[in-house]
């Protein structure tokens, strides 16, 4: 048999559509992997993309995870089409629901529909849910950055000493000055690391600091208060000349931080803050008070930063791309069958073939009536109230709160984070940096989450700890979705008021009038699917930057690598590999405008959960069974049918009937509309019984508020 695409499902053919598109991802990982492995592998077993200065690698980072997460985006989208797709109920799933008086839902994301689709349906479901999960953990952990940074040494030194380093070097073999050295220092190489200090400062400092970048006090506090030092190296603080000079050279150690700047007994003081920052250091036990410098002289240092890719991670995804690529192709073939993807499906089967357990609901919202109809029990005549509804109402209230105060509990949680963030940076003396605009694409990797709390933590729950949020993320993003869809289908159902409306079913069929309209797609038009579209991508973007996995590596004062940079700032780390540490770190910038998106989308959200329902109408929200009931009255073409009188009374005596002409549609191929159905003229006089609420064709009236409908 000739299969042609334009036969195909509409719906359907989305199927294919992301299919390919994830094929597409799937060949630029594979193309990824390949290219890699063909590059330089460090120790810890990740490639190198690219190595370059170190402004270039964290632009190139920032813009490979936005590609990361847009590739991402399509196949979750893609994901989630499917399987809603997978999980939409046949008739006969719904009437081996109904017999058992359970109800499914209808044109909206659901796991309530899982146990009764059939059995290759629900392992497609969920082979695409669990497929999302290793997407969510590795995906933006397959590229990191790796950052580089180094010690230092900070020396004081008379002005003259620069006109002649002779001097100095005499100076210093003679009579030289390590401040805030500890004389009684008993650990092992000590000694020998002073030694190996003091001749690198008199064969290599002194020639050459006059040639070094010359830098205000402002500029050097500025450059010298970072906690990861990128850009300079070792640092001379000059002291104005007097003769003799009343400074001598003068060695602060070697550093990895800014303690250097307070005034305090010892170089090392944990108490020393940025805030609290004054030039040089004193030492008591040599009667020495502090410099006053008039500038600094500081090394230029350009570390290489490496782009770095971790292949197991890569490999991850590949296989989870390829699982829902193959589940996608399968489902298209699986999911073939008549399927009620959408309201218009649900409505037209009900019309064709009436749900006779469902019969007599027709006046009830869909809560008052599943009471009944769980416990089957006949309903009676309602006295018809007027409703005055809004979008909200579609959802019930238990689901409605507990959705908002998972939201809500999102965003107390993420402004912690932000105040937290900030005043980090506060303290520190970043504030200013985090919040520049050249934020967005050159990373603060000084800013490190917990260095105490989560000192020797394994790469995999570093992994973990920085896409967790991307988990949580997915699973609001579903809710909210899956809000959304309920409220624009309640918006749907209750157009079928307020004037006659052709249905949007998925396989529109061909009548005379030809008046079905083809759904392109479930639930969610473009005007809001863009957008929410949009929201997804930029949020899990966001989210990747303002948490996320770095390396850092660490350079001794002479340019080699060290196991620990400083003597209490970074201590020996990731199990003693030496000179490297892997790290989480956190972006104030990217927290913030992750925090100003979720709170926008809410709002939007509210905007539109709160937009009237212009219909006076029943609500059924998505539930087969309160579809059913107003299904209950359509005509089909060839069929006999009374002649139709007003509401309240029917005509007992004679029996008069018209039929549907034989060129006509069946109801459900013209446009419908919902509300009073008039009763039939039958023999005899007028006898008053309740009307009848529903969706047809023919002539309907207005609901009267105080009359009874059954």
């Amino acid at each position: 048999m000739k299969f042609k695409i334009a036969a195909m499902v509409r719906l359907h053919r989305w199927l294919l559509v992301f299919a390919f598109l994830s094929l597409v991802v799937l060949a630029l990982n594979l193309a990824l992997l390949i290219i890699s492995s063909r590059l330089p592998v460090t120790n810890d077993g990740t490639n190198v993309l690219m190595r370059s200065d170190c402004t270039s690698i964290s632009r190139w980072n920032v813009l490979s995870h936005l590609i990361i997460n847009i590739m991402g985006t399509v196949l979750l989208t893609a994901s989630n089409y499917s399987m809603q797709l997978a999980i939409a109920s046949t008739r006969d799933d719904v009437d081996a629901a109904h017999a058992r008086r359970r109800w499914l839902n209808v044109g909206v994301p659901s796991a309530r529909n899982v146990r009764a689709v059939s059995l290759p349906r629900r392992l497609c479901w969920a082979l695409l849910l669990l497929s999302s999960f290793p997407l969510h953990l590795v995906y933006n952990s397959a590229v990191l950055a790796s950052q580089a940074t180094t010690e230092y040494i900070v020396a004081e030194m008379d002005a003259g000493f620069l006109d002649n380093p002779g001097t100095a070097v005499e100076a210093l073999e003679a009579n030289w000055t390590m401040i805030g050295e500890n004389p009684n220092a008993k650990w092992p190489g000590y000694v020998e690391d002073s030694r190996a200090r003091r001749e690198y400062f008199r064969d290599y400092i002194l020639p050459n600091a006059a040639r070094w970048d010359n830098l205000t006090l402002e500029a050097c506090a500025s450059t010298y208060s970072e906690v990861m030092l990128t850009s300079h190296r070792n640092l001379i603080l000059v002291v104005p000349h007097e003769d003799p000079p009343r400074r001598l050279p003068g060695l602060i150690d070697e550093v990895a931080h800014n303690n250097w700047m307070c005034d305090a007994g010892f170089s090392w003081n944990p108490e020393c803050r940025p805030g609290r920052a004054r030039f040089g250091v004193g030492d008591s036990a040599r009667n020495l008070t502090p410099a006053e410098p008039a500038y600094c002289l500081a090394e230029p240092f350009h570390q290489q930063c490496d782009l770095e890719m971790y292949a197991p991670f890569l490999v991850t995804v590949i296989v989870c791309n390829a699982v829902k690529t193959s589940v996608m192709l399968a489902l298209f073939f699986v999911a073939r069958g008549r399927s009620l993807n959408t309201l218009g499906d649900a409505i037209m089967s009900f019309l064709k073939r009436p749900d006779p357990s469902t019969k007599g609901f027709g006046a009830y919202d869909y809560r008052p009536m599943l009471t009944l109809w769980e416990a089957n029990t006949q309903p009676a005549p309602l006295t018809w109230e007027r409703r005055k509804k809004r979008w909200l109402h579609a959802v019930s209230h238990r689901r409605l709160w507990i959705s908002w105060a998972l939201f809500i509990a999102a965003v107390a949680v993420v402004l912690g984070l932000v105040i937290m963030a900030v005043a980090a940076d506060s303290e520190s003396g970043r504030l200013a940096t985090s919040f520049s605009p050249s934020s967005f694409l050159i990373k603060d990797y000084t800013s490190v989450v917990g260095w105490d709390a989560l000192a020797g933590s394994s790469f995999a729950s570093l992994v973990v700890l920085v896409n967790t949020p991307q988990v949580l993320f997915s699973a609001l993003y579903f809710m909210y979705n899956s809000l959304l869809s309920c409220f624009l289908q309640a918006a749907e159902w209750n157009a079928l008021s307020l004037k006659p409306q052709t249905l949007r079913v998925s396989r529109p069929e061909q009548g005379r009038s030809n008046r079905q309209r083809p759904a392109y797609w479930l639930q969610i038009p473009p005007v809001y699917a863009l957008p929410l579209l949009m929201f997804g991508a930029a949020s899990h973007w966001l989210i990747s930057q303002s948490l996320f996995l770095s390396k850092i590596t660490f350079a001794g004062y002479r340019g080699q690598l060290t196991h620990s940079t400083g003597r209490l700032s970074w201590g020996r780390a990731n199990n003693g590999r030496e000179g490297e540490i892997l790290v989480a770190n956190y972006s104030s910038l990217y927290l913030v405008c992750s925090l100003v998106v979720g709170v926008s989308a809410l709002t939007a959200l509210l905007f539109v959960s709160l937009k009237r329902l212009r219909g006076d109408m029943v609500l059924q929200s998505g539930c087969s069974a309160a579809i059913a009931a107003a299904c209950q009255h359509a005509r089909q073409r060839g069929e006999k049918q009374p002649l139709q009188e007003p509401c309240g009374y029917k005509q007992q005596g004679h029996e008069m009937v018209e039929r549907v002409a034989e060129d006509d549609d069946d109801d459900w191929m013209r446009p419908l509309m919902w509300g009073e159905i008039r009763r039939t003229v039958e023999a005899g006089s007028l006898v008053e019984e309740p009307c009848c609420l529903g969706l047809t064709a023919g002539p309907v009236g207005e609901v009267v508020e105080g009359r009874q409908y059954s």
